[in-house]
């Protein structure tokens, strides 16, 4: 893939790649969208098991993908986003600034890692002092990054940070040899290992592991994403919901043990080349945890965000409300 579809894959400005339609008993199909990501897939797993009769989902659904923040947060404003995997504090934010939202469920428990030259470094703080390519300032990558290293007493401010406005723009620095390190989400994560595989490069940190550890792993991971949808796209459509949330709960596994046929499909909603897809699949920690299993994990993961900067939260930590009870 070129350095133009990469762009386009972590920028562009409009929404894209719909899956074909999973047809069911009614006419009139919901669009479930998701980002450029991993979980996303985990909802085209459930769209095809739907349209080969393999799936209890009675509702016919199709699944789209957003390419930017912005592009979430204004469909989510004017109603032609009403169910869509978010960010996780993007819905509190949302939610504190009186949107009327819920969470749904948690589908990746992390997927950010650090790449950079292998063994060359332990830990947080080994980066004090070194390069770092960060993707867009203040969404979930540099902010995880900034938690893990408040937690650990790492002076974030010695890590040369160099922010880009896209993922794959981090990528291109560290793959140009601009920084030693970069952090990105999965699967960007692993065409950047394959891309550099002659540079002797490795996932040196994973986020997701580096949180469990300073929780003596008393938490399921980092609850970076999940199923945020509008009351009223509940209230109307509730069975659809139980139902996809019953059938995303066995596509992580599905996904494990299929990974050709995952990544067949992840590839064309995603538009990222197929191995990449299939190599990414055991670094995403995918999941479909039901947000009420995932409230305490939660709860400490926002606290962490709200110890930082409220702002990130829109100035509260969400009401008990935002969990969605199916």
């Amino acid at each position: 893939m070129d350095r133009r579809r990469f762009l386009q894959y972590a920028g562009a400005a409009a929404i894209s790649s719909q899956i074909p339609v999973a047809w069911a008993n009614t006419s009139s199909p919901l669009t479930v969208y998701g980002p450029t990501a991993l979980p996303t897939v985990l909802l085209g797993i459930a769209a095809q098991h739907q349209s080969q009769g393999q799936s209890t989902i009675q509702q016919a659904f199709q699944v789209q993908t957003w390419r930017t923040p912005d592009i979430l947060r204004a469909g989510l404003a004017n109603g032609t986003i009403q169910a869509s995997i978010v960010p996780s504090y993007v819905g509190v934010n949302l939610a504190n600034r009186g949107m009327d939202v819920k969470l749904v469920n948690i589908m990746t428990w992390g997927l950010v890692d650090i790449v950079g030259p292998k063994g060359s470094v332990q830990n947080l703080k080994d980066l004090e002092g070194r390069s770092v390519a960060v993707p867009l300032r203040n969404d979930m990558p540099d902010l995880v990054l900034q938690v893990l290293c408040k937690f650990q007493g790492v002076d974030f401010k010695k890590i040369h940070i160099t922010y880009t406005p896209t993922p794959a723009e981090a990528m291109t620095y560290w793959l140009n040899d601009r920084v030693e390190f970069t952090i990105l989400n999965e699967p960007l994560t692993s065409i950047a290992l394959m891309r550099a595989r002659s540079k002797g490069v490795e996932r040196v940190l994973n986020l997701t592991e580096l949180w469990r550890d300073i929780h003596d792993h008393k938490t399921q991971g980092l609850p970076q994403a999940g199923l945020l949808v509008t009351k009223s796209f509940y209230e109307q459509n509730t069975l659809f919901l139980k139902q996809l949330q019953e059938e995303l709960q066995t596509a992580p596994a599905w996904a494990l043990e299929n990974p050709a046929k995952t990544a067949q499909i992840g590839s064309k909603m995603l538009d990222i080349p197929s191995p990449a897809i299939k190599a990414s699949i055991p670094h995403a920690h995918l999941a479909a945890t039901a947000a009420t299993e995932a409230r305490d994990d939660l709860e400490l993961f926002f606290s962490a965000l709200y110890d930082i900067n409220p702002k990130i939260l829109g100035g509260a930590m969400p009401k008990d409300d935002f969990i969605l009870a199916l």
